[in-house]
């Protein structure tokens, strides 16, 4: 948790940072997480890469310029016309979390899951409030889907989890 503080600190403090101010904080950033980071202050960016106690990497991306890990699982699509927030991969692809932004309402990106999920069955759905998250599963993958209604703009916040199934 003290990591991802560090990089929202940063890609909030580093907007508008000249290169020497993005290397100064870049290098901050690499001594407080242990991690390799990279700050972009054209875009907002920031990247981090750290390896845990158990030699697990863990890839988190923040801020504008954010995509979609090279490795997500394609059986997992991305909410068509949705802005990609934030993004995080641990150990290599063994599980993933992309929070995505869409105009859709709540319901519409639901339905959109169950209907494309193709293969997957709904192990739950819990809706509480302006959230409603909809567990879902194959033989590989288990995919949690949390779509909550923004009181600030009317928008909808869709978090994606896919994580891999022990064997």
């Amino acid at each position: 948790m003290r990591t991802v503080l560090v990089l929202v600190a940063l890609a909030l403090v580093t907007g508008g940072c000249r290169k020497i101010e993005e290397k100064m904080a870049e290098k901050a950033a690499e001594k407080a997480t242990g991690g390799e980071v990279n700050i972009d202050s054209k875009t907002g960016q920031v990247k981090l890469k750290q390896k845990g106690p158990d030699g697990k990497e863990t890839e988190v991306q923040l801020g504008t310029g954010s995509s979609v890990p090279a490795d997500f699982p394609k059986a997992v699509p991305i909410y068509p016309g949705a802005k990609v927030i934030s993004a995080v991969t641990i150990s290599q692809g063994e599980g993933h979390m992309v929070m995505l932004n869409s105009s859709d309402s709540t319901q519409q990106v639901l339905e959109y899951y169950k209907k494309n999920l193709s293969g997957f069955k709904v192990d739950g759905e819990l809706a509480g409030g302006d959230t409603t998250i909809l567990n879902m599963s194959n033989a590989e993958l288990t995919v949690s889907v949390s779509a909550t209604k923004s009181s600030d703009d009317g928008t909808t916040l869709i978090n994606l989890t896919a994580s891999a199934k022990k064997s």
